[in-house]
């Protein structure tokens, strides 16, 4: 579950909101951090 979800609920952008389960949230906030890392110029 935290290897494809967290790519799909990105392409939502702010549309949604994570609650549970908190391994989740985490996972998110980890590659969206690591999407940034990878696009910063």
């Amino acid at each position: 579950m935290h290897t494809y979800v967290p790519y799909f609920l990105l392409s939502y952008g702010k549309s949604i909101q994570v609650i549970e389960p908190q391994s989740l949230k985490e996972k998110l906030v980890t590659v969206a951090s690591e999407l940034m890392e990878y696009y910063q110029l």
